[in-house]
């Protein structure tokens, strides 16, 4: 996968815009597992990570404004740490049985 460059101001833009697809989407949608999936499929589950892989590969500094803008529109926020905690899981299987 090519690496995406871009500017602070423009991948601001960027989670801007995926978050109000996000928001209107979930206006249409109440099932909160389908809510998730389209937030890791628009890239805002770790906006850092890699597209594709539930980011965008922007500066992890966006994250805040993707939790700040979910939880202000009352969105629980459990997916992050949810995925979080599979991951160090995931991650401490393979360590310890190398």
């Amino acid at each position: 996968m090519a690496k995406i460059e871009t500017k602070p101001a423009d991948a601001e833009e960027l989670v801007k815009d995926r978050l109000k697809e996000l928001i209107s989407f979930r206006e249409e949608n109440q099932d909160i597992k389908d809510f998730w999936g389209k937030q890791f499929d628009l890239g805002l589950a770790w906006v850092h990570f890699p597209e594709g892989s539930g980011g965008l590969n922007v500066n992890p500094k966006f994250q805040l404004l993707v939790n700040e803008t979910l939880r202000n529109e009352g969105i629980y926020l459990v997916l992050g740490w949810a995925l979080q905690q599979l991951r160090n899981m995931e991650l401490r299987s393979k360590l310890i049985n190398i």
